[in-house]
């Protein structure tokens, strides 16, 4: 079977419900084993789903960043086969060998009890690992998820102590006009309560038409507030940038796409070219994305060095490092919030730990997780976490955040950067001329 892979820090749930992921990713795969696709196409339903759950377990036992059993695995999938199946008999400690043997036996020649069946199993595997940012989207999920006409409402949600809340709005979404605000926990749509979902099951219900809205209620600070985003054609600007008054740039990244780096690159050679007094990166409420450009924008501050410790399933810091010999010829000031996540996370991390650049504002939102996407013959994906990263100081934020070097109390954010709040301050101290140090 073809598996299809590259790496990303925000959830696959977001990429679906921003519904722009083949743009942003494409030509960012990394070929993985291949198979034959023909044989596949032309198996029987159970045999393509028995196909499926053996390439899933192995792409699970082979890079998933925990150790994982693979009787941890069965009863995952004998757990969702109960489900379906509550008459079938399943020994205790039973295998695989007993799984495709039961699957077969009842479901041989009905599709659609082999569909649900497959679907289930796969879904309790990878709900077994526990893991809020592990998901396996068949192509009938994806189908509900993408929404089909390409609208979303534009927001990255992640799981904190059990419960769902908002790492994100995408500036200028749907969801960031109706009111969704980074930290929101959210506890019911359309009107059901979701207290007790996955991060997936809750994103299975935020699907849409253009124009059609959808009610959300979240929690905030104890009160519950329902918004209703109107699902739209979503048009990211992933990068803005502007000359500030007293020659200071300012550069505001919104989410790591796939090719992000060469835009930032030259708003940083722009820069430059009308030598600026100072730069300001603005990095708050940019939920994450590609990983591998998060760290080649960090290289373009850090001459050497390393940028991340990455460590998989074999608990082994492995260094990412810079060698690119350039930094910012003036002082630099990050700004984060708690909207601040996974790959917007790992280059403030990578530039201020590293001394060169110092981080204002709030303390970032803290997923320090790292998931590869395996794109599965048949149009299944597998978001599966492969990798936590760690500071260049060895540090693990994740679920605990950045905590900047200067603290911003106040929570505005205004698109006009000379009229925002955090962006005057970072504009003070660049003008002040302080001294820049890191320790992360």
């Amino acid at each position: 079977m073809k598996c299809l892979k590259y790496r990303i820090t925000t959830s696959l749930l977001m990429l679906c419900l921003l519904c722009f992921a083949a743009q942003v990713y494409a030509g960012e795969y990394k070929p993985g084993r291949s198979g034959s696709s023909e044989r596949i196409a032309q198996a029987s339903p159970e045999m393509l789903y028995l196909g499926y759950i053996k390439k899933v377990r192995g792409v699970i036992n082979d890079s998933f960043y925990k150790p994982v059993t693979e009787q941890t695995l069965a009863g995952g999938a004998f757990r969702a086969m109960k489900k379906v199946l509550p008459d079938v008999q399943i020994p205790k400690n039973a295998g695989w060998n007993t799984f495709d043997s039961l699957y077969i036996s009842n479901c041989s020649g009905d599709p659609r009890k082999a569909a649900m069946v497959g679907e289930a199993s796969l879904d309790g595997m990878v709900e077994a690992l526990n893991d809020p940012y592990s998901v396996l989207l068949t192509p009938s999920k994806r189908a509900i998820l993408e929404g089909g006409d390409g609208s979303g409402i534009g927001v990255e949600m992640g799981a904190r102590k059990g419960k769902i809340v908002v790492i994100a709005p995408i500036a200028g979404s749907p969801a960031e006009k109706a009111g969704l605000k980074s930290g929101d926990q959210i506890v019911a749509i359309r009107g059901k309560s979701v207290r007790n979902y996955t991060l997936y099951n809750a994103s299975m219900l935020i699907t849409g038409k253009r124009g059609e809205s959808i009610d959300i209620t979240v929690e905030r600070n104890g009160k519950p507030i329902t918004v209703r985003p109107v699902f739209q054609p979503l048009k990211i600007e992933p990068v803005k940038y502007m000359m500030l008054s007293g020659n200071v740039g300012y550069i505001r990244i919104g989410i790591f796409t796939g090719k992000i780096f060469s835009e930032v690159q030259y708003a940083i050679n722009y820069m430059k070219k009308n030598n600026a007094a100072g730069l300001i990166l603005d990095v708050r409420n940019n939920p994450g994305g590609d990983f591998d450009e998060a760290l080649k924008i960090a290289a373009r501050f850090v001459p050497s060095g390393t940028l991340v410790w990455v460590v998989g399933k074999d608990g082994t810091p492995k260094a990412k490092s810079s060698g690119s010999n350039e930094t910012f010829p003036a002082p630099v000031v990050i700004l984060i919030n708690e909207g601040s996540a996974s790959a917007s996370e790992v280059m403030t991390a990578a530039i201020g730990g590293n001394g060169k650049a110092v981080v204002m504002g709030r303390r970032s939102f803290g997923k320090g997780v790292v998931q590869t996407v395996y794109k599965l013959t048949g149009g299944a994906m597998l978001n599966l976490t492969t990798d936590k990263y760690l500071t260049p100081g060895k540090h693990d934020i994740h679920e605990i955040g950045i905590t900047p070097q200067i603290i911003l109390e106040s929570t505005s954010q205004n698109p006009d950067p000379v009229k925002d709040k955090f962006v005057m301050e970072a504009w003070k101290y660049v003008k002040a001329g302080k001294d820049k140090a890191g320790s992360f």
